[in-house]
């Protein structure tokens, strides 16, 4: 990989025969011959893609409550696909830094001029908590399957701190139940039908921003959820 570069295209091995159809990439090799009991392997292409470092740290809610007592931040990067035709499946990925293996991880699904995310390992120089709190509540606003609900309020903040001497750019989703009203630097709102027995949305907010050395940013949003009368 390259960052910041436009990727070489990438090439098949000497030996390998490619071959496009409609919607598929066939590759064939010749004269194998493999004897009981062995195995091998096969590299078909290979070459330079073009890369961009990035965090990404992402907030799963637990149900009707705001349980974040483990935050891990992944250091990854971003793959860009700048081929025209080759579409990127997903898989497994050996991820190496000078022959030395760091592990496999989930190699996502580009299409053609796309990108996506590859997770290589958490970093703990950057540190990520989560505060909330309620600022109204309304009781008994709905019943929903013999079961009487509150309409409660709640105004919270991902906090992410940046111990490295560098600026870095971060992406953070958060996923809760119930519905988004506000969100902070540009937050993307996305919601779903709710569960079936749930009478809550479930929402989720991804955003991407800059990161600064040695400091600290704040994303606000502000969502509200039904929770039953106890």
């Amino acid at each position: 990989t390259t960052e910041g570069t436009r990727a070489a295209s990438l090439q098949a091995f000497a030996g390998v025969e490619e071959t496009t159809l409609p919607s598929l990439r066939v590759y064939s090799m010749s004269s194998i011959s493999l004897k009981k009991g062995t195995r091998v392997v096969l590299p078909l292409f290979h070459g330079t893609i073009r890369i961009e470092p990035l965090y990404c740290l992402e907030i799963v809610q637990s149900r009707h409550g705001g349980d974040y007592s483990n935050l891990p931040v992944w250091k990854g990067y971003r793959l860009f696909n700048d081929s025209s035709k080759r579409f990127w499946v997903e898989g497994q990925a050996m991820i190496t830094t000078d022959n030395i293996p760091l592990g496999l991880r989930r190699f996502p699904y580009i299409p053609p001029q796309g990108s996506g995310e590859i997770m290589v390992q958490t970093d703990s120089s950057i540190r990520a908590r989560v505060e909330e709190e309620e600022f109204e509540r309304t009781r008994r606003t709905m019943s929903f399957r013999g079961q009487e609900y509150n309409l409660v309020k709640i105004r919270g903040a991902v906090i992410l701190d940046n111990y490295q001497e560098e600026t870095v750019k971060i992406s953070v989703t958060q996923r809760l139940s119930g519905e988004v009203t506000a969100a902070g630097d540009h937050g993307k709102v996305t919601k779903k039908a709710p569960l079936v027995n749930d009478p809550n949305p479930q929402s989720g907010i991804a955003w991407e921003v800059e990161l600064p050395a040695r400091g600290e940013k704040k994303l606000t949003y502000v969502y509200q959820v039904y929770l039953p009368v106890r």
